[in-house]
């Protein structure tokens, strides 16, 4: 399955797994993070589909200008501190 994953979907998507299977392992026996990263990923699936049926309905969505330099490196790192927070938590 990591193979036929990494053939098919970009490097985006196939780090991101990878990232979310590292922070299963941090987790150890406990299920709480992986519940907390299912989550995450099925919120993401869900907005991904709603943008994409507004657009597909002509409904222009407004730009909010959050375009400030190293804004996604802090979130990013945000993230990666709350699914380690989860981890350790269920230890």
């Amino acid at each position: 399955l990591p193979f036929a994953v990494g053939l098919y979907l970009p490097l985006e998507l196939s780090s991101t797994i990878f990232l979310g299977g590292l922070i299963a392992r941090m987790a150890g026996e406990s299920q709480d993070g992986v519940l907390y990263a299912s989550g995450l990923v099925a919120g993401d699936a869900l907005v991904g589909v709603v943008l994409a049926l507004l657009l597909g309905f002509g409904v222009v969505l407004p730009s909010i200008g959050l375009a400030l330099p190293g804004l996604d490196l802090a979130a990013l790192a945000l993230l990666i501190l709350s699914l380690a927070w989860v981890a350790r938590r269920t230890r």
